[in-house]
């Protein structure tokens, strides 16, 4: 699978969504059992046991102080990739760039974390690492959604001050998709981390078995031999650092073997490489020369990605018609970023004549997959009546469902409406 990005705002989260969509593809549904970990006092936790919330309130942005400490939390790993070394306790880990790591989690975590990556090592590779990552095929902290660039919401399940369980997912995911929940024990006045659920399964929901070395060399022979899919696949590990090294020139290597040979993806992931420089010298003209290889493929993705580039005009002249055209064919497809998209150009007649039912129609099939921006505009239009009857219980809806996902405009419309 090739990265994304959001389309509101604008900016670049190709890298971030691409981990969340793997994770929650492999992640398997098991039991429940960090959670379980023994408590600083010595007996166990169960959730079973504790009184529940009967209607949680809705994700949100962090608001108290435990989901306050878990965003940071989550935001500081998603930068500085030494901290999970250092939880795992992989030789990866640099102590000179400890920035105080201990502060974020407590012992329990940290032995429960060194545990399995060791468990996993010894499975995979005879108890050593010999320059791959042998361990752990996820991270032990984001697991089921893993990276989240744009932000996360929270939803406090339990909190009596000193313990709380609180579960969270990545604002470009959706409530329904899988989720990780989080156990914090205060320490003093600081939270810390002390335990993992992963939407279901073992300790981290990322036991990667006997696959992670033993498949990189099957998988590796397998891509020398020719096998498009294979170079592909061998490419997105280099591109993610999963079960070996982060390595962006070998990670094009592989794209550039498996685009070759017509593989839509690959082709995708190599428009994305030249555009951000990563593995090769950044050049626009060429990034959008292999994303529309894959575009014209029908790659759903690649096809958002060159309308965006017709609309910014990156290594392209600007064409809002053509922009229109390819955002239209991702659409088409469910791509939720261009029907958002879309739905802008035609409420202010951009690329296409200007048409606020149409304008409508599109904000309204990417507000339902969960888009905030999509349903921002979908609710000032009902509360405008632009396109559509006036309904000002319609607005209302969508609007509290974009501010509830972090939208700031959407939240000044709510609170707005909260003070009439």
């Amino acid at each position: 699978m090739e990265p994304m990005t959001l389309s509101y705002p604008m900016a670049d989260r190709e890298v971030r969504a691409v981990l969340g969509r793997v994770a929650k593809m492999r992640v398997k549904i098991i039991s429940f059992s960090l959670l379980l970990i023994t408590a600083p006092s010595g007996g166990l936790v169960s959730a079973e046991t504790k009184s529940k919330p009967s209607a949680p309130e809705p994700f949100h942005m962090a608001r108290t102080p435990a989901e306050k400490a878990l965003d940071h939390i989550l935001r500081r790993v998603e930068k500085d990739g030494n901290i999970t070394q250092y939880v795992l306790g992989t030789p990866y880990y640099d102590a000179e760039k400890d920035t105080g790591y201990a502060r974020l989690f407590t012992k329990t975590f940290l032995r429960a974390a060194a545990k399995k990556e060791a468990d996993a090592v010894k499975r995979s590779c005879d108890g050593k690492y010999t320059g791959e990552i042998c361990g752990l095929d996820f991270n032990p902290i984001t697991c089921a959604q893993d990276y989240s660039e744009s932000g996360y919401l929270h939803r406090t399940m339990e909190d009596d001050g000193s313990k709380a369980i609180i579960s969270s997912l990545g604002v470009d995911f959706e409530p329904s998709e899988v989720k990780t929940s989080y156990r914090l024990i205060k320490v003093g006045e600081n939270w810390k981390l002390d335990g993992v659920h992963c939407g279901g399964g073992g300790e981290f929901n990322m036991d990667c078995g006997d696959s992670v070395c033993a498949d990189v060399s099957d998988l590796r022979k397998k891509a020398e031999q020719g096998d498009a899919g294979s170079q592909y696949d061998l490419g997105y590990r280099y591109e993610v650092g999963r079960g070996v090294k982060w390595n962006y020139g070998e990670a094009a290597r592989w794209f550039r073997k498996a685009a070759g040979q017509g593989h839509a993806g690959a082709q995708s992931y190599l428009g994305y490489l030249y555009k951000h420089g990563r593995g090769v010298l950044r050049d626009d003209a060429e990034s959008a020369r292999w994303y529309r290889k894959a575009a014209e493929q029908g790659h759903a993705n690649a096809q958002y990605y060159l309308g965006e580039i017709y609309e910014i005009g990156r290594g392209v002249q600007p064409d809002d018609a053509e922009s229109a055209r390819w955002y239209r064919k991702a659409a088409e497809q469910g791509q939720v970023h261009s029907q958002y998209i879309l739905g802008s150009m035609y409420d202010e007649g951009r690329g296409v004549q200007r048409d606020l039912a149409e304008a409508e129609k599109w904000f309204r099939k990417a507000a339902e997959l969960g888009h905030r921006g999509a349903q921002y505009s979908l609710g000032l239009m009902h509360e405008k009546g632009r396109g559509v009857q006036r309904d000002l219980a319609e607005a209302e809806m969508w609007l509290r469902k974009a501010a509830e996902r972090g939208h700031a405009g959407a939240r000044q419309e709510v609170e707005k409406l909260d003070r009439r």
